[in-house]
């Protein structure tokens, strides 16, 4: 089974345990890239060649449902204060690695996370929760790394067989 993923059994957001996410956990939320053919007038039957105009992004997208102050605080920033009540940032976005540990084993790290909390969805009612709804963009970091898929039983900190305590 080595060979599929699957499953989210946790996330971490810069370094922390983040909340709950709704039953389609994170979905693949990117765009592809665009190519442009290039054609000669002496060169009649096809494009003499394909340059790529534009790289596409990497991202992930899903539904927090976890609402608890700490944790929203923790994903998006805000404040949390003495009484447990949040209070959002004026922007809804936070920067950092990201684990995306599954059910599989698979570690997915993302480096350089770009997190931003887009706008509610579920609902205030009886056939749902209120969540809010994250884009998660795929950034370089300042090594120019991405992410990495570390197999089943690789921690993602050492790249070592994880230690079992």
């Amino acid at each position: 089974m080595d060979k599929l993923i699957f499953g989210m059994s946790q996330v971490k957001f810069c370094g922390l345990e983040i909340g709950w996410f709704d039953e389609q956990g994170v979905t693949p939320a990117g765009t592809a890239a665009t190519q442009v053919d290039i054609y000669a007038a002496q060169v009649k039957d096809g494009p003499v060649g394909t340059i790529t105009s534009n790289p596409g992004k990497k991202a992930f997208t899903g539904n927090l449902i976890d609402m608890s102050a700490e944790n929203l605080v923790k994903v998006i920033g805000g404040t949390k204060d003495e009484q447990g009540n949040w209070e959002p940032p004026e922007k809804w976005e936070k920067t950092g690695v990201m684990d995306i540990v599954c059910d599989s084993g698979h570690t997915i790290r993302l480096y350089n996370a770009k997190v931003t909390g887009n706008d509610f969805g579920g609902g205030v009612n009886s056939q749902g929760v209120l969540s809010i709804q994250l884009n998660i963009e795929v950034m370089k970091d300042e090594d120019g790394k991405r992410m990495k898929i570390f197999a089943p039983g690789i921690d993602p900190e050492t790249g070592q067989p994880a230690v079992k305590a």
